[in-house]
């Protein structure tokens, strides 16, 4: 049998030949032309259907193609006659055959208007987009490979041809072709399977390996059970599994379910990738089903840990021989020889309402559970149930063609039927005494009865209902087009409560709405949907009918957090984008598309909501249902666990891996915002209704570790039913009912909600307490929060803040909290741990004197706090955790964390793995010998096996302790403890051989204890040896002393310690004529005054000189003084001096140096110079007389740096800068002034550098200037301008830069006056005096700077009109005292040059005679360019007078260069006088 790849057709083939299909839709079956003479082996369609292969046992293949209804052609399109019969016939899948149902994908949002879908299917003018051509221009695969008797395997090409690619040993069983890898595998009917790489193009393949499988090889079954997995059944009670790219094996029995009988055989087996589902049919009738889920602890993202989960059986009666699943239906053909029967997964139908939870049990059998008083009932109600509805008093059934009215007692569940009429209703509600069921294209009101009341029509804009749902008094309904409609049900007809809300235009790419919720007030409608390409949406929506705004929860691991995921609450909203309409965009209607997004936390991401319900009471608590995405939900094929290559796994440390999440959500004007999260260990339990303070799950009775309040008389599971789609039961279409059949039992838990736990019993006023101050808490109220719950007085409501605390972080309350417990020793604990850096310890401790141990460990893990995780693993008793932490994060306490897990297991009576843990902390040798103490032959084993010396030196001293002492010599020569041996020798009297022995080893121990043995027994000469081979010279020494053996004594001590050498020393002192030995001894045991003071009692010259060398200033100062007078007796005065430094006579040191002239090192200044606040040292004034002594000699001998240095120490910065001026070191001299900053070291400094040569270095002339303003020597500053104003004019001849100094030291006379005046208001005569003396020298640099100024105005002017410069000039002639300010040569010199210049020879040669008379010793030629002077004597015919003519006028013409540049001949440079104060 073979079911067609994507129609309800099945292809079944006889053993006479025969082929039928089998139309499920159209109820026909047609036969195949027989062409086959023999029994048909083998059938395969191609990847779409379009064709479909047979094979027989004579080795005839046949294609046949089959139209798109799934009816075949008449006759085969190809035939083949290999030589051999064919056991089975595969197809070789395309590359990619995910592309087909992107195209269904793109038709289906082409038909609902999506213009980019349409264009897509434009394809004109679009043939060479590669893009839109790789999606169209997919072709179906019509290759297949065949495998024979004899164990040919073959190729078959859709061209036609066929070809042998190889051939194994024996009979082919299976042929599997693993497309991701491009590989074949064969299995042959021994087990043996082997795997070749094909190479279509070249048509031959590689082998790549091959082995023997395990298992029964009478007729197996084996199938593909994921990416690499094969699953093979061969009537073992296991399924044996095969990883092909692990090379692991591994199986899946039966016996952990207790629906199974034990060693029930599995004969068949098949595997449904689409839901993730292997089925096993067994001997005993059964249909077993594993479905391949996730594991909940995953360290990644990427990489999950897949296992199987087994489910109860589906009871068809007869032993199973063959199983196929229908992959596009999910339909299971199961054939049991007897008769052929088809299951189909239904989606197991339930409903919670008023405390009542109805719940299918099997296809037409229902559980009735009253949850408040603890009832059930099982009902069995004779039809098919596809869904049911129930409310206090009824409940409705329906199965697509009728509907069933029951009535509930609510006291006893008594059923009574009501009535049942015909319907094709989908969705059936109740209200009151009315039915609203969804029908037709439209939502009718009916009676019990049937009779219809009233139509709830919706227009073609609108669309067709698709799901509705009541809450007290309101009705909403979903349509395709996603338009939400709320009607009030209140009156007496249904009509509308609000305007129909367009949902497309706040969810981008929304497909089609799958549920919608009300709350009981109406005013907030919570919807979940799917996406156009029919994935789930991973967000929940609620729009608030009041705001008119759809608020969003955002399970998307690519939405932005609002915090690090540290913490439970989701923080502030944002605005989602839309296609339509972007979030606070106006709609045409003059709606305000305003969407609120709050994004899941980091640990509730990469999930989507399944279910989702409102509280029935409290309008604002919302709860959903949220599922890991871990693969394509139209697609469960697991896979093996390993990444792809080259893909780097993340690590998710503190996110929540749990599958399946109970989320609680707070729908607020701020958004949906998160009230809690309880994860669902297990898959198969989910939400069913949420009443504050519980959730009812509904799961399975099995599981133990459920953390919820069951029903009270609710009977045991035997396993969990599934939900919906993506999780069912295995019902029958065709029905064979059996009496021996189980029917599964499902109980309804009720878990306690987290904020509500030990609050189940509370009064109502008391739950709605604490539901307000999780509301306040979630908003941030906390004042409002508080006002809510500050009247509560029972100490769990507390205890439950407490624990809010610990989510929220909050310390202070927690501290509040536990005040109002009582809880002394958590208050105790948190002040102790309030010295911790880390909040999250604090946080981890108030957890866990609160039970909350995975928050504690989420807490230590966040601060990385790996040593209190640790201690915290071991407390819990998780000693793996334990000792992973250490060895990863907390090696410190590795050793620790052994030797902890082995007392533990010590404990347990666990003595191996004791023993192995302690030998890993490096406790073995004292734990485990006291742990096997009660079994001396097992402490024995354990000491030989462990080769320990100190474990045998233990059990030696434990054979001596009992008096064995010939064990005990044994092994104290095998742990090498000669100590041991030696006393045990000398306690049996037998010295000879514990002689021996510490000759040979040379043990100081047992030398020594050796050596008290002879001591004891007088033979003290072998006590002095042993002695000395213990090295205990102190004992030896004194055996000598008693026993008169001088001669050793010296040796002993010389090799002893600085004690012994003084102990010998004494001895010495008192023996007439062995000072000398006392002397040395003394020196080398470090006493160096005792051996000094012996060498001068005992004229000990010889060694007094060579131990003088080792003196320092910690020795006697009148050892010193005495040493210091020996050296001054043999003429070493520096020895001497240093002495009576170190003894502290400085002023006695520095006379000597003065009377004998000792050259003064640096090292001898320092020795001489008294350190600071010494005790026996001179007070700090006498140290500075002291160092001003030192600096003075210094400075007498030339020693000026060392002499600053000292008279720097001594305070007295006014020698030190004379005597670094004497010096020369311009650098030292510059530095010295800048860090002394005194006025008078300043001004000395700036005289000093105005002797060095200033005029051609600017970085001396600048710090001239700045020592002179930092001492504030105004009038010092200004004479120094003075200075370089002459200096310029009289070198230079530069008088527009001598202008500039002159104006700068008319600025600084005018500060000096200024300041002067505003210190001394009553001024003295001094004062008057001093101000006097400036304001003249002031008058006379004024008087200077005009007469200087006319000067430069008249060359300046000279060019436009030489006359008024001429005049001016001559004017200044009859200036009196010109020449303090400008040079009268340089006047005459430029009347001169201009005569010449217009050629009055004579006026410039009266000129000249007149500069001779007024300078008769001056060269005119100083002045006056030689040339000119040539000149104007040339033609006046005067002879030169020889001193002009003379050749020592060379360096006159080179003076006057400046000059002649600036004649009046030539073009005078501008004035700029700012420029020239710059410089200065």
């Amino acid at each position: 049998m073979q079911w067609h790849p994507t129609k309800l057709v099945l292809c079944v083939a006889w053993k006479d030949g025969a082929i039928t299909l089998w139309r499920l839709d159209a109820k026909e079956m047609s036969h195949m032309e027989q062409v086959h003479s023999t029994a048909v082996t083998s059938l395969c369609w191609s990847s779409f259907g379009a064709r479909i292969v047979s094979g027989d046992e004579s080795g005839t293949l046949l294609i046949w193609k089959v139209d798109s209804k799934g009816r075949a052609m008449s006759k085969p399109v190809s035939q083949h006659n290999l030589p051999e019969p064919i056991q089975q016939i595969i197809l070789q899948p395309l590359v990619n055959p995910e592309s087909y149902t992107e195209v269904r994908n793109l038709v289906r949002a082409a038909v609902k208007g999506d213009q980019k879908a349409l264009d897509m299917f434009d394809l004109k003018g679009r043939q060479s987009d590669t893009k839109y051509s790789s999606i169209f221009g997919m072709s179906e695969s019509f290759n297949f490979f065949c495998g024979g008797a004899t164990g040919g395997v073959y190729h078959i090409l859709e061209n036609g041809t066929c070809t042998t690619l190889f051939s194994v040993s024996s009979r082919i069983l299976n042929l599997f072709y693993y497309t991701e890898q491009n590989i074949l595998v064969t299995l042959t009917h021994n087990l043996m399977l082997s795997q070749h790489k094909v190479d279509s193009q070249a048509q031959k393949a590689e082998e790549l390996m091959k082995v023997k499988l395990n298992g029964k090889s009478e007729n197996p079954c084996i199938v593909w059970a994921g990416k690499g997995m094969l699953a093979m059944a061969s009537g073992e009670s296991v399924i044996r599994m095969f990883d092909l790219d692990k090379e692991e094996n591994d199986q899946l029995s039966l016996e952990n379910h207790q629906s199974y009988v034990s060693n029930e055989q599995i004969l068949s087996v098949d595997f449904c990738p689409r839901r993730g589902m292997l089925a096993g049919g067994t001997q005993m009738g059964n249909v077993a089903m594993w479905s391949h889920v996730p594991s909940a602890k995953s360290t990644t993202k990427k990489v999950r840990e897949m296992k199987w989960k087994l489910h109860s059986p589906n009871v068809v009666g007869a032993p199973v021989r063959m199983l196929t699943w229908c992959q596009s239906k999910n339909l299971l053909c199961v054939n049991t020889w007897r008769s052929v029967l088809i299951l189909r997964e239904s989606s197991m139908c339930y409903h919670l309402n008023h405390q009542i939870a109805v719940i299918q049990t099997s296809p037409t059998t229902l559980s009735i559970d009253a949850i408040e008083a603890g009832q059930q009932r099982i009902f069995e109600c004779h039809v098919q149930v596809k869904g049911v509805y129930t409310t206090k008093g009824n409940f409705v059934v329906w199965n697509g063609k009728q509907a069933h009215v029951y009535e509930l007692s609510a006291d006893n569940l008594e059923v009574k039927v009501l009535a049942t009429f015909e319907t094709d209703s989908v969705n059936i509600c109740i209200f009151e005494q009315s039915l609203l069921l969804l029908e037709q294209g439209t939502v009718k009101v009916r009676t019990f009865q049937g009779t219809v009341k009233q139509f709830l029509d919706f227009s073609e804009g609108e669309g067709q209902p698709v799901c509705m749902d009541i809450s007290e008094n309101f009705l909403v309904i979903a349509t395709d087009h996603g338009i939400l409609k709320l009607f009030d049900l209140s009156r007496r007809k249904i009509r509308p409560h609000s305007v129909p809300k367009p949902m497309s235009e706040f969810i981008p790419d929304l497909g089609r709405i799958v549920s919608v919720k009300s709350n009981c007030t109406g005013n907030r409608i919570s919807l979940l949907c799917m996406k156009t390409n029919e994935r789930p949406d991973t967000n929940l929506y609620v729009w608030d009918v009041e705001l008119d705004e759809v608020l969003t929860f955002s399970f998307d691991s690519s939405s932005e957090m609002s915090n690090d995921g540290s913490g439970d609450h989701i923080g502030v909203a944002k605005k989602d984008d839309s296609k339509s309409h972007g979030a606070g965009d106006v709609t045409p209607d003059g709606s305000n598309n305003q969407v609120k997004v709050v994004a899941a936390s980091k640990g509730m991401t990469g999930r989507y909501p399944v279910s989702h319900f409102w509280d029935a009471k409290v309008p604002h608590l919302l709860s959903c249902e949220a599922r890991l995405i871990t693969e394509d939900p139209n697609n469960k094929m697991p896979t093996t666990g390993e990444t792809e290559a080259g893909e780097e796994e993340e690590e998710t440390e503190g996110v929540n891996n749990e599958m399946v999440l109970i989320v609680s959500l707070f729908a607020t004007d701020r958004g949906l915002l998160l009230q809690e999260t309880n994860p669902l260990n297990d898959p198969d339990k989910f939400l069913i209704g949420l009443n504050v303070p519980y959730f009812y799950i509904l799961q399975d009775s099995e599981e133990k570790n459920w953390r919820e309040t069951p029903t009270p008389t609710s009977p045991p599971l035997s396993e969990a039913m599934q939900k919906d789609d993506s999780q069912g039961s295995l019902n029958y279409i065709q029905h064979h009912k059996h009496e021996d059949q189980q029917q599964p039992t499902i109980i309804v838990a009720r878990r306690t909600m987290r904020d509500f736990v030990g609050l189940e019993t509370c009064d109502k006023g008391t739950q709605s307490a604490m539901l307000e101050f999780c509301f306040h808490q979630a908003i941030g109220n906390m004042d409002e929060a508080f006002k809510a719950i500050k009247l509560i007085k029972n100490e769990s409501v507390w205890e439950n803040m407490a624990k809010m605390c610990v989510k929220t972080q909050q310390l202070d309350v927690a501290k509040i909290c536990l005040g109002k417990m009582c809880h002394a020793q958590g208050v105790r604990a948190l002040r102790k741990m309030a010295r911790e850096p880390e909040v999250e310890v604090q946080l981890a401790v108030l957890a866990m004197h609160l039970n909350m141990v995975d928050e504690a460990e989420k807490f230590l893990k966040n601060c990385k706090r790996y040593d209190l995780l640790n201690e915290f693993y071991q407390d819990c008793g998780q000693w793996d955790k334990a000792l992973e932490t250490a060895e990863l994060y907390d090696r410190i306490h590795l050793k620790c964390t052994y030797h902890c897990y082995a007392q533990h297991l010590q404990s347990e009576g666990n003595r191996l793995e004791a023993i192995n843990n302690y030998k890993k902390a490096g406790t073995h040798m004292y734990e485990a010998p006291k742990m096997l103490y009660p079994k001396p032959q097992d402490l024995l084993d354990f000491i030989q096996k462990s080769k320990d010396k100190t474990l045998y030196k233990w059990y030696a001293q434990y054979m001596e302790s009992i008096e064995e002492l010939a064990e005990a010599v044994k092994y104290y020569d095998i742990a090498q403890d000669y100590l041991s041996l030696v006393r045990v020798y000398c306690f049996q009297s037998d010295m000879e051989k514990a002689s021996t022995i510490c000759n040979e080893t040379g043990d100081r121990a047992a030398c020594y204890h050796v050596a008290r043995q002879y001591e004891i027994q007088g033979d003290y000469q072998n006590a002095v040896n042993f002695f000395t081979r213990s090295e205990t010279y102190g004992n030896a020494i004194r055996l000598c002393k008693e026993n008169g053996m001088e001669n050793q004594i010296l040796n002993l001590a010389l090799l002893g310690s600085p004690e012994d050498m003084v102990e010998a020393a004494r001895y010495f002192e008192h023996k007439l004529g062995m000072e000398g030995n006392a002397v040395m001894l003394y020196h080398k045991a470090g006493r160096l005054s005792k051996a000094l003071e012996l060498s001068f009692s005992s004229k000990q010259f010889g060694a007094l000189q060579a131990m003088t060398l080792e003196l320092d200033d910690r020795a006697d100062p009148e050892v010193l003084e005495r040493c210091a007078d020996f050296f001054m007796e043999n003429a070493q005065y520096d020895k001497a001096v240093e002495l009576l430094a170190m003894a502290k006579k400085y002023w006695e040191a520095i006379q000597l140096l003065m009377e004998k002239s000792i050259t003064v090192t640096p090292e001898l200044a320092e020795k001489l110079s008294p350190p600071k606040n010494t005790s026996g040292g001179p007070d700090s004034s006498e140290r500075l007389k002291i160092l001003e002594g030192i600096g003075k000699i210094c400075m007498l001998q030339g020693q000026y740096h060392l002499a600053t240095k000292k008279y720097t120490q001594s305070g007295n910065r006014v020698k030190a800068m004379k005597c670094l001026l004497k010096s020369g070191d311009t650098e030292k001299i510059s530095f010295f002034a800048n860090v002394s900053r005194q006025r008078e070291i300043y001004v000395m400094a700036a005289n000093y550098l105005q002797s060095l040569d200033w005029r051609n270095n600017t970085d001396i002339m600048k710090n001239i200037v700045n020592f002179y303003m930092k001492a504030k020597a105004l009038d010092s500053l200004a004479a120094f301008y003075d200075v370089c104003a002459q200096a310029e004019i009289d070198e230079y001849q530069n008088y527009e830069k001598s202008l500039g100094a002159l104006g700068e030291a008319c600025k600084c006379l005018q500060k000096s006056l200024d300041s002067d005046a505003d210190a001394n208001s009553g001024s003295n005569d001094d004062n008057t005096d001093n101000k006097m003396h400036i304001e003249y020298r002031l008058d006379e640099l004024k008087q200077k700077v005009v007469l200087i100024k006319k000067f430069v105005n008249a060359r300046k002017i000279y060019s436009n009109n030489p006359d008024d410069a001429v005049k001016l000039c001559l004017a200044l002639l009859e200036e009196p005292n010109l020449e303090k300010s400008v040079r009268v040569g340089d006047v005459y010199a430029f009347l001169i040059e201009h005569y010449a210049c217009q050629e009055r020879w004579r006026m410039a040669y009266d000129h000249i005679e007149e500069l001779k008379k007024k300078f008769p010793k001056m060269n005119v030629t100083y002045f006056v360019s030689p040339k000119t002077v040539e000149q104007i004597y040339q033609h006046l015919d005067i002879p030169l007078p020889k001193e002009l003519t003379s050749a020592n006028n060379t360096d006159s013409r080179k003076k006057t260069s400046s000059h002649l540049s600036e004649s009046p001949c030539e073009d005078d440079t501008e004035f700029v006088e700012e420029e020239i104060a710059e410089v200065y």
